[in-house]
């Protein structure tokens, strides 16, 4: 087999291969989502109050401070890759806070934080900005200091809305700002009625800052506004109950904003999600993370999934989810194979994340000895379509049906004479997730033919997490 498409690389060299390839969100499966606890051994504390953002230019989603379980301020910067927590804190950067808000910018490609109320219980009023590397405190003038007001980025405008919160004087505020990277500009006194602690998202599809319930000076609400860069409108007094401490995202491969939890204060914490499209709200789990409020969520949209960390259930929870659509795994069969009797390839389980693959080869002629070529293409190798017809090598009626990245793959004895076995383990990543490969086996023959070896069918693998 040594005119076959050889690689040196082993099993971890392509998977790290794999985990450079971005799967375009088309090709995930677009079913409704649901919530997966993905909390990592390590990562943040457990925390509520915190605000997260995601800087789409580098994959991560970005958490700054929030109140730990000793009901203290924090000020460390973690940032989450869709596969691990990573505390990057650098030296210097905003003060320890809470009910702060946050954006990420991504015409300048950084990540705004503003406000929030410092370990003293002080309101704060200034403006800094994370590039991935260092913080930067961009501005102390502009809207008056505040808590829980609510940001989202107006990426056809350029630049973060931030509307109402909770200042000093005269308490809930109802004013609207918007900051371009250098200044602060207030673009309206009037619109919602005056709030903290409610939820916002920017809709990139219509154009629009969408801001969902908080409470009011009578209490709470759950009254749905938006704001088009001029005017803002009420468009919905109905759907969720009204509620604050919840948090609103921006899915950009469903059009829809994801609301999850929130308080209504002595009437307790809530566990349901929530889809506004613009003109309906719609009930969509009453399954998944535990009941709360203080949460923080971001929309992962290289991977099309909503993050939520921590928040207050009643203990300073520090888990981890994602709300996404599954992507179910396939199997498929593809040509045949060659020898008499024939070689043949079968698959035992799905290709799933996290887990062990298996296939078995059969008919194995003595002296039992195979391999197996794994490949990401069936149609072509090496700019060569596929199959390969294999005369020339002394394999008649034998055919090459994977491009063959990875070569030879080993395989073990299987559970019967003629058997081998082959495994391997598909890492626990989003970057495989819809990923095809294609395998082949081969064995040694030589009695079958003058090239002393045949091949078998191709298994073509679809890799998925459900």
């Amino acid at each position: 087999m040594q005119d076959l498409p050889h690689s040196s690389q082993t099993l971890p060299v392509l998977a790290a291969a794999l985990l450079a390839v971005s799967i375009d969100a088309s090709l995930v499966a677009q079913t409704q989502p649901v919530w997966a606890n993905v909390s990592p051994a390590a990562g943040p504390a457990g925390r509520y109050s915190h605000a997260m953002a995601y800087d789409s230019q580098r994959g991560v989603t970005v958490l700054f401070g929030g109140v730990n379980s000793s009901f203290a301020s924090i000020g460390d910067t973690w940032e989450w890759d869709f596969n691990s927590w990573t505390n990057v804190s650098p030296t210097t950067g905003p003060s320890p806070r809470s009910e702060h808000t946050m954006a990420y910018d991504s015409q300048r490609g950084v990540t705004v934080l503003f406000g929030g109320k410092d370990a003293s219980f002080n309101s704060l009023g200034d403006t800094w900005e994370w590039d991935g590397t260092s913080w930067t405190q961009v501005a102390t003038t502009g809207p008056s200091a505040r808590t829980r007001p609510g940001m989202a980025y107006d990426s056809q405008r350029g630049v973060s809305v931030m509307f109402g919160g909770a200042g000093n004087q005269p308490g809930f505020l109802n004013d609207t700002w918007e900051w371009n990277g250098s200044t602060w500009t207030q673009v309206a006194t009037t619109g919602p009625t005056p709030r903290q602690s409610h939820a916002m998202t920017y809709d990139s599809q219509r154009g629009v800052s969408v801001v969902f319930g908080g409470l009011i000076p009578t209490f709470l609400t759950g009254d749905t506004w938006e704001w088009d860069g001029t005017t803002w409108t009420q468009v919905a007094t109905t759907g969720p109950s009204g509620r604050f401490d919840t948090a609103l995202v921006y899915d950009s491969a469903r059009g829809a904003s994801v609301l999850f939890g929130g308080s209504a204060g002595p009437g307790g914490l809530f566990s349901d999600t929530w889809e506004w499209n613009g003109t309906t709200w719609t009930q969509v789990a009453t399954t998944g993370p535990s009941a709360r409020g203080l949460h923080a969520m971001a929309y992962d949209s290289r991977w099309s999934a909503t993050v939520l960390f921590a928040g207050d259930n009643g203990n300073f929870v520090a888990d981890t989810w994602e709300h996404r659509a599954p992507v179910p795994p396939g199997v498929a069969l593809y040509g045949t194979g060659c020898g008499s009797p024939t070689l043949t390839f079968l698959p035992v389980n799905a290709p799933i994340i996290g887990s062990t693959a298996t296939c078995h080869m059969g008919q194995v002629p003595a002296p039992y000895l195979g391999a197996v070529a794994l490949g990401f293409s069936n149609s072509s190798a090496n700019g060569v379509a596929l199959p390969i017809e294999l005369t020339s090598l002394g394999l008649a009626g034998c055919f090459q049906r994977t491009s063959a990245e990875a070569n030879p793959l080993p395989v073990t004895a299987g559970l019967a004479p003629g058997m081998l076995q082959f495994q391997v383990a598909i890492p626990n990543h989003p970057s495989w997730l819809s990923a095809k490969l294609y395998l082949q086996a081969y064995c040694l023959a030589p009695s079958c033919n003058p090239g002393g070896a045949i091949t078998s069918n191709g298994i073509e693998w679809t890799i998925g997490d459900s």
